[in-house]
């Protein structure tokens, strides 16, 4: 929970000195099969997001989206993440690892998004029990 209040005085902080997308999704972990949520500051440079599975892991990663086309008023896109997999068990069990996917915004208001996405992670061979399928569902708002 303290790593959480960080990121969000850090997401805060970048957020007054910069325009950004701010995310927040429910999250489903298809290989753990539990439910969590998930943060993300879209930057001009990056995205910076934090993902948490209740009871089994805190996802930190960086990364960027790829514009990929659009199908009517769905845009579409790929993203790659390098991310620190950290198990709430003890450092010896956290890890490094990335994330491919896709995502799928559509606009439902001015400044205001639904967003789809399913990410696939793979990690080092200590947290490889991680490895699998999330998606998620969540609202972005352009500030």
């Amino acid at each position: 929970m303290k790593k959480l209040t960080i990121a969000t005085a850090l997401v805060l902080s970048v957020l007054t000195a910069t325009a950004a997308d701010v995310s927040v999704s429910s999250v489903r972990d298809m290989t753990s099969e539990q439910n969590g949520y998930r943060v993300t500051v879209a930057l001009p440079v990056a995205n910076l997001s934090a993902t948490k599975v209740e009871g089994n892991y805190v996802r930190w990663a960086v990364g960027h989206n790829f514009p990929l086309t659009s199908v009517g008023p769905v845009a579409l896109s790929a993203s790659l993440a390098g991310v620190y997999h950290n198990t709430q068990k003890s450092s010896s069990e956290d890890g490094y690892g990335f994330t491919v996917g896709g995502k799928a915004t559509m606009p439902v208001a001015k400044n205001v998004n639904v967003v789809a996405s399913l990410e696939r992670f793979t990690g080092q061979s200590r947290i490889s029990n991680s490895d699998g399928n999330t998606a998620s569902l969540g609202l972005n708002v352009k500030f």
